[in-house]
């Protein structure tokens, strides 16, 4: 299961916020905020807009870029917060900034992975599938 959470730099955290100082906020809180986002055919992008639709909520994507490692950046710089999925923001990518769940609705999506059964896995192939299963569990 894919799970989405908000980057933000750290010092842009506004105590006046209603999800400042919380491991999670409100998808209905990411209204008014300024948004650095991916294109409108990713997954990611139709997951917002869809759930924005859905609660008749417009969220204001000032920004749009095509690799996370670039919408990081233009977070990193204070232009907006980001919404991506939460292993994006694990590791080196997001150590700096801050991170959050989104709840209310809990935004996941459910991955499959679909095998050829006529044919073996290479054993990079079968590390490739633990590693998944190892990483994607524990979400």
């Amino acid at each position: 299961m894919k799970k989405y959470d908000t980057a933000q730099r750290k010092s842009d955290s506004d105590p006046s916020r209603p999800s400042s100082g919380r491991q999670a906020v409100a998808f209905d809180d990411l209204v008014g905020l300024n948004l650095i986002s991916l294109p409108i055919g990713s997954e990611t992008r139709r997951v917002l807009d869809a759930t924005a639709a859905v609660r008749g909520m417009r969220l204001n994507h000032v920004v749009t870029v095509t690799h996370i490692p670039t919408l990081m950046s233009f977070v990193r710089a204070g232009i907006g917060a980001a919404v991506v999925p939460s292993t994006s923001v694990q590791g080196l990518l997001g150590d700096d900034l801050e991170r959050r769940g989104i709840i209310e609705p809990d935004i996941a999506l459910d991955i499959g992975i679909v095998l050829n059964p006529d044919r073996n896995l290479s054993p990079a192939a079968i590390g490739f599938l633990k590693t998944i299963e190892k990483v994607w569990t524990s979400h």
